[in-house]
């Protein structure tokens, strides 16, 4: 897990390697750095998964250590990718990744292809289809909430690479990446490097057609809809079936919008029937 300093440290469950990130040189780029530093000074093997993992992790998806480390290796044997990302619902939103960026930062797209332009010269990657078809929730991907196998990681490592030669030479480039961007309910100053950076992980997957597994998807989607909204206890207890028979019905990965749906539908009567209960006393 990567770590900023002590207190992030300290937090690092038992069975969890600390990456430290302490005097990062690019503080701009956040957790890439750290990612990019390790992934160029191990030996990585091809089909070995590994993941480095935010401080953040847990608190974001609502999942214990017990969750990924109980993950088997059977489970993971037919992926290259097992995603962990955090809001799955919230994110069943968006029509792709860079829709949801643009909603939440702003003008990103342009930038985004413009990125992609620099660091794809053979067009490898289908960051047209990306940015503009609707794309598989599985493919919602960063870099920081995944296991992934080696080969992807070198994948994915040679791109950033790509993109810091590419930052260097042109001038274009990064006066579009290190323009301050808004990120809603955050304080403090983000550029748009991180946030493009952060995407390129899917791209990279949906380009190359990689077979990802949702890992804890039932856990992550009781996590985000219970934190969404201050919902009756009973709707929540009835979520879990519902969450359930949708994901193995639909197969995995599958965002449960009808789901969502019935139990919206549901909280709405309620909050109905609570108010007419609540004139009625009033009355009396």
């Amino acid at each position: 897990m990567i770590h900023y300093d002590a207190q992030t440290m300290a937090s690092i469950p038992d069975g969890f390697k600390g990456l430290p990130n302490t005097h990062p040189s690019r503080p701009d780029i956040f957790e890439i750095e750290p990612i990019v530093r390790h992934l160029t000074e191990s030996d990585i093997i091809d089909n070995d998964f590994y993941g480095f993992l935010s401080p953040r992790f847990f608190e974001k998806t609502g999942l214990t250590a017990s969750d990924v480390t109980g993950i088997s290796q059977q489970e993971l044997s037919k992926f290259d990718i097992a995603s962990f990302s955090p809001g799955p619902l919230y994110l069943s939103d968006f029509l792709n990744p860079v829709t949801h960026a643009e909603k939440m930062h702003g003008d990103f797209t342009m930038r985004f292809k413009h990125f992609v332009s620099s660091i794809d010269k053979n067009n490898s990657l289908k960051c047209e289809e990306f940015v503009e078809a609707r794309v598989p929730q599985r493919f919602f991907l960063l870099s920081h909430y995944i296991l992934a196998r080696g080969s992807f990681w070198k994948t994915w490592a040679k791109y950033i690479s790509l993109f810091i030669e590419a930052e260097a030479s042109n001038q274009k480039l990064k006066l579009l990446l290190d323009s301050p961007c808004q990120y809603p309910g955050r304080s403090g100053i983000y550029t748009y490097t991180i946030f493009i950076l952060e995407r390129l992980a899917g791209l990279i997957a949906f380009s190359r057609e990689l077979k990802i597994y949702e890992a804890c998807f039932l856990k992550r989607c009781l996590f985000d809809f219970e934190r969404s909204n201050p919902w009756p206890r009973w709707i929540i207890h009835l979520a879990k079936p519902l969450f359930y028979f949708e994901e193995k019905f639909h197969g995995n990965g599958y965002i449960p919008i009808k789901s969502i749906d019935t139990l919206t539908l549901l909280r709405n009567e309620y909050i109905k029937l609570d108010r007419l209960v609540s004139k009625g006393s009033l009355r009396k």
